[in-house]
C-alpha cells in the first residue's frame, strides 16, 4: 500500500502466529514419530507434507484464490519444515569426535536458517521479476521433492543411539538387505537398558534437561518477541516510504535490511563453529546469553542507525541458540529420545513464548507503541537463564569429584525421585503412573528384549565410543583424548 499498513501487518500476524503455533504443537508429535519409526521414514513424509503445501499454492488460478489458500498451506509449510529440521540433526552421527558432531549441527543449524532467505528472494523476484506467485511456488515444490530424495537415501532407517556412536553412510538400495523385511523393523530402538543409554524416566527429572528447558525457552522468546516487535520499532523510529513509489528501495529501508540480515546468519558459522570446537558448553551459553543481553538493551535505544548493530546480533545469538541446544541435547541423552526431547523443549518454549504476545498488547495500547519497557523485562528474564550453565557446571563438578565415571558412560544424576513420584501418584493414582509410563515406552520402543548380536540389516553400521565423561563435560574439545573403537 506504499504507507504502513495496519491492515496488512495484522494480516501477517495471524498467518505468522498460525505457522508458529503449528510449528511448535508439531513437533511433540513428529518427535515421537520419530523415536519410533526413525529419521528416513519421518524425514520422507515430512518432505511430502511440505511440497503439499507449496503445490496447494501452485495450483491456484489466480490471486484471489491465492489469498484464500495462504492460510492452510502455511500451516501445512509449518508443520512439515519443523519435522524437517528436527530429523536433520541424525546427519550428526556421520562424524565421529564429539567436535565433528557439533560442527555437523551447527551446519544444519546455519543452513536452515540461511533458508529464511528465501522468502525475500521469492519476493524481489516477484515484484521486480513479474513471476507470478504461482510459478514461483511450483518450481520450489520441484526442489522440495529433491530435498525429499536427499533425505530418502541419507538418512538412517533408525536413530542412532549410543552416545559418542558412529555411523557409516550407507546409500545403495539396490541391496535387499537395505530394505527392511517388515513394518516392525521400522522401530527406531529396540535394545535393552544400557548406562549409555539414559532412561528417559530418569531424563526427565534431571536438572540437565529441564534447565536447557528454561534457557532455550528464554532465549527463543527473546527471538520471537524481536521477530513480532521489530517492524512496529522501525516504523516508530522513522523508518517509512519516502516516495509513493512502491517498487522503491529507498523505501522502509531498515525493514528491509532487517529481513535480509535475518537469513544472513550462516556468515557467522566460522566464530561459531570455533567456539563449539575449543570452548565448553558452560563458556559457550554463557557468551550467548551475554549477546543476547546486550541485544535487548540496544533495542530501547531510540536511535535507529543502532538497529543495524541489533540485526547482525540477533543473526548471531540465533545460530548460537539453535546450535548449542541441538548438540546440547544429543551429546548429553543420545539419540533414543532424541525426538520426544525436542518436542517437549519446543512444546514449552512455544507456550512460554505466547506471553509475547500479552507484552506487545502492553507496549501498544498501555505505553502507545513504547516498547522500551518491555525489552527491559525480556533483559531481566535472559539474564536469570545464566542460573543454567552456573548450576549445570557445579553439578558437573560436584559428580566429577565424588566419582570418576566409568569411560563411555552418562553421569547418572543422584535425583532425590520421592517429591517427584508422590506428586504423580496424586495426579494419576498409584496404579496408572508405573503402567502407563510402561505402557509409554513399549509404544516407543518395543517390549523390552535383548540386543541383538547383528543390526546390520536395517541399519548402519554403529562403531561406539569409550571415553571419560568427565573430559567430555569439563574440558574444550581441542584437549580431549578419545579413544574410538
Amino acid at each position: 500500500c506504499g504507507v504502513f499498513c495496519a491492515g496488512q501487518q495484522e494480516k501477517l500476524s495471524i498467518i505468522s502466529t498460525m505457522g508458529f503455533a503449528a510449528a511448535i504443537g508439531s513437533r511433540l508429535f513428529s518427535g515421537v514419530f520419530l523415536d519410533k519409526f526413525g529419521p528416513k521414514v519421518t524425514a520422507v513424509l515430512s518432505g511430502i507434507v511440505s511440497t503439499s503445501g507449496l503445490i496447494v499454492l501452485a495450483t491456484a488460478k489466480d490471486t484471489s484464490v491465492l489469498t484464500k489458500r495462504i492460510d492452510s498451506a502455511w500451516i501445512i509449510l509449518a508443520v512439515g519444515g519443523a519435522s524437517m529440521h528436527l530429523t536433520s540433526f541424525h546427519v550428526t552421527n556421520l562424524q565421529a569426535s564429539p567436535s565433528e558432531k557439533r560442527k555437523a549441527s551447527l551446519w544444519v543449524s546455519a543452513g536452515f536458517g540461511a533458508g529464511s532467505l528465501v522468502l525475500p528472494v521469492l519476493q524481489v523476484i516477484n515484484q521486480y521479476g513479474d513471476v507470478k506467485l504461482q510459478t514461483i511456488c511450483m518450481v520450489y515444490s520441484c526442489v522440495t521433492v529433491l530435498l525429499t530424495l536427499n533425505s530418502f537415501f541419507v538418512q538412517p532407517w533408525r536413530a542412532w543411539n549410543a552416545i559418542g556412536s558412529q555411523a557409516t553412510l550407507d546409500t545403495n538400495c539396490l541391496r535387499r538387505l537395505w530394505w527392511p523385511s517388515s513394518i516392525l523393523e521400522l522401530t527406531a530402538i529396540k535394545k535393552k537398558t544400557s548406562k549409555k543409554f539414559p532412561p528417559l524416566k530418569s531424563v526427565l527429572r534431571s536438572f540437565t534437561f529441564w534447565g536447557e528447558c528454561a534457557w532455550f525457552s528464554s532465549q527463543l522468546f527473546l527471538l520471537t518477541y524481536y521477530l513480532s516487535t521489530i517492524n512496529q520499532i522501525l516504523f516508530a523510529l522513522g523508518d517509512a516510504t519516502v516516495n509513493q513509489n512502491v517498487d522503491s528501495l529507498l523505501n522502509n529501508m531498515f525493514t528491509r535490511a532487517c529481513v535480509f540480515f535475518n537469513g544472513f546468519g550462516w556468515l557467522w558459522s566460522p566464530i561459531v563453529g570455533y567456539l563449539m570446537a575449543t570452548k565448553s558448553i558452560y563458556f559457550r551459553i554463557y557468551l550467548e546469553i551475554a549477546m543476547a543481553l546486550v541485544m535487548s538493551l540496544l533495542l530501547t535505544v531510540p536511535v535507529i542507525e543502532v538497529q543495524l548493530i541489533v540485526f547482525m546480533l540477533q543473526a548471531l545469538v540465533r545460530l548460537q541458540v539453535f546450535s548449542n541446544h541441538f548438540s546440547y541435547l544429543g551429546e548429553r541423552f543420545g539419540f533414543r529420545h532424541f525426538g520426544l526431547l525436542n518436542g517437549i523443549s519446543s512444546l514449552v518454549a512455544g507456550a512460554f513464548g505466547l506471553l509475547g504476545y500479552t507484552l506487545q498488547i502492553y507496549s501498544l495500547f498501555i505505553a502507545k507503541g513504547n516498547f522500551s519497557l518491555s525489552y527491559f523485562m525480556v533483559a531481566v528474564l535472559v539474564v536469570a537463564s545464566s542460573l543454567f550453565p552456573y548450576v549445570l557446571k557445579q553439578k558437573d563438578r560436584s559428580v566429577i569429584q565424588k566419582d570418576d565415571v566409568h569411560a563411555g558412560e552418562q553421569i547418572d544424576e543422584t535425583v532425590d525421585s520421592s517429591s517427584f513420584d508422590a506428586f504423580l501418584e496424586f495426579l494419576y493414582g498409584s496404579r496408572w503412573v508405573p503402567s502407563g509410563y510402561e505402557a509409554f515406552q513399549e509404544f516407543l520402543y518395543g517390549p523390552s528384549e535383548e540386543e541383538p548380536q547383528d543390526e546390520t540389516k536395517v541399519n548402519n553400521s554403529i562403531t561406539s565410543t569409550e571415553s571419560s565423561t568427565s573430559d567430555l563435560l569439563m574440558q574444550p574439545v581441542g584437549m580431549r583424548s578419545q579413544t574410538f573403537q
